[in-house]
């Protein structure tokens, strides 16, 4: 599972789609959560439950 936020400049959005490009592309079953308005971090509570529901489900 990749979860990155689109305002990351420590980890651009770009390099998280190319992991998960490359990891569908091996067959591994990956999976990619994006927040379009988030950083490094989750901060807004509605995309914080989201953050929790994909990671611990």
């Amino acid at each position: 599972m990749i979860i990155t936020g689109e305002k990351d400049y420590r980890i651009p959005y770009t390099q998280s789609l190319e992991a998960f490009t490359a990891a569908r592309v091996r067959g591994i079953d990956a999976r990619l959560v994006s927040f379009e308005n988030e950083a490094h971090q989750v901060f807004q509570p509605q995309n914080n439950i989201v953050w929790n529901r994909e990671f611990f489900g």
